[in-house]
């Protein structure tokens, strides 16, 4: 049934239905990681098996003329409905987990607020909680961050007082999803830590690696690349071992990350481009376009200009396509530097206003930074050293806020070179001097 959708056969009683639905949802919560597309067939079947549960009782009625059998029909009836009020549910909640998959983020939420609804109606408060974790992590691709946190605030509160403390792990675990994505990477690492401890007790390994891959990634934002390298080599070697190729291909992704961010070049290029192919044959859009821009970052560090806009210009097309209004900021700023470095320079400032307001508007503290040092670059290519200088220091300033020490690196060399535009050569001398000791203790 699972592979054709077929519906349940006629005669199945109002138990067995019930208990076939809650197989379909684990099926789709067991492939989620693992066979993503056996996940939406999963979710499909019990979208089928729901639309044909309800044509059953649609047929079924009660015949006055057996008033003998009123009693018991009445009883059969009310499991009837029960089980398809909660079959009802379970539909609603893998359509949730089919549209994270298919990166159909607003309509996940949107499927997983009515399970929760559906759930609560049914007096089953604990599987209302439960559909509320992947919610959290459509919000947060949705850039509804204020949401989100409330979101995880409730449904850890609901956990604990419910007395699971496996389901308050994985709040956890997209807790610190939400502050990475936040570019908020201390409370991140805090919460994926907590998440793994958790995860390693239960003996939950798919959840104890992806806190594992959330921790690493928050260390690599924070500077701390051995540390993460070591997590990365754990979490790849587990991931193969249990057969989990979604988490093997996050993790390629990731360690292509902190070999972009160390300047090795070859190495990062390479794990892009695998994680790309492993995302394009598990049919995950929303992991694909973040890979192709990821990709377009390490294009544009090479200054390999056309190939670097032709990719970011791909995934701005995929991030709106997909309600990822974050990504696509990040896209947007991206963009902006390749073309300044293109000299399109009318372009470039387009792409930086906008990525600016994005920004503000979601209050990311780092992506404005980011901006603050885009516009600096420019400045200082159009001849204005004062105003390359000032933004510059804004750009330092707002990634030292945030324990950014790789990219306060590369605004701190920016301030440097506009220092010597501007003729300050003593002062640029000591800059370029105090960046290239930091550069080589963080092994940029």
């Amino acid at each position: 049934m699972v592979e054709q959708s077929e519906p349940p056969p006629a005669q199945a009683s109002a138990e067995q239905t019930r208990a076939l639905g809650w197989a379909l949802k684990d099926i789709c919560y067991g492939a989620w990681a693992s066979e993503p597309q056996r996940a939406i067939v999963a979710a499909d079947a019990l979208r089928a098996l729901r639309k044909a549960q309800r044509a059953q009782r649609q047929r079924e009625s009660f015949s006055a003329e057996q008033p003998a059998l009123a009693q018991a029909h009445q009883r059969s009836d009310d499991l009837a409905s029960s089980a398809a009020e909660e079959i009802a549910a379970l539909s609603e909640w893998t359509a949730g987990i089919a549209g994270l998959t298919r990166g159909q983020m607003s309509d996940a939420n949107t499927c997983f607020v009515r399970a929760a609804e559906m759930f609560r109606t049914l007096g089953q408060q604990h599987h209302a909680a439960q559909t509320q974790v992947p919610r959290i992590m459509a919000l947060a691709m949705l850039g509804q961050h204020a949401q989100a946190a409330a979101c995880a605030e409730e449904t850890q509160r609901a956990f604990v007082a419910l007395g699971d403390a496996g389901a308050a792990a994985k709040v956890s675990l997209n807790l610190g999803s939400l502050h990475l994505r936040r570019d908020d990477f201390a409370p991140a690492a805090r919460h994926y830590r907590e998440a793994a401890v958790l995860f390693a007790r239960a003996g939950d390994r798919q959840h104890s690696v992806m806190a594992d891959i959330g921790l690493a990634d928050a260390l690599t934002a924070l500077g701390d690349f051995d540390e993460a390298m070591r997590m990365y080599a754990r979490g790849a070697m587990r991931a193969a071992t249990h057969g989990f190729p979604v988490l093997q291909a996050m993790i390629e992704e990731s360690v292509a990350l902190l070999e972009l961010a160390r300047g090795n070049y070859r190495a990062a290029l390479a794990g892009f481009e695998r994680s790309r192919r492993a995302y394009e044959q598990l049919q995950m859009p929303q992991q694909l376009a973040i890979a192709e821009k990821q990709l377009a970052d390490a294009y544009l560090e090479l200054h390999l200009l056309p190939e670097a806009l032709a990719l970011f210009e791909r995934a701005l097309a995929e991030f709106r396509a997909l309600d990822m209004p974050d990504d696509a900021a990040w896209t947007l700023a991206q963009q902006g530097r390749a073309l300044l470095l293109a000299g399109n320079y009318g372009g470039a400032t387009g792409s930086l206003i906008a990525a600016a307001e994005a920004f503000a508007a979601s209050g990311n503290r780092a992506g404005e930074a980011a901006v603050a040092l885009a516009r600096a670059e420019l400045a200082l290519l159009s001849g204005s050293a004062e105003d390359a200088l000032r933004l510059a220091d804004e750009a330092e300033r707002g990634f030292g806020d945030a324990e950014l020490p790789e990219r306060r690196a590369r605004a701190a060399l920016i301030r440097a070179e506009a220092l010597l535009a501007a003729g300050r050569f003593v002062d640029a001398r000591a800059l370029f001097a105090a960046t290239l000791e930091g550069a080589r203790e963080l092994e940029l």
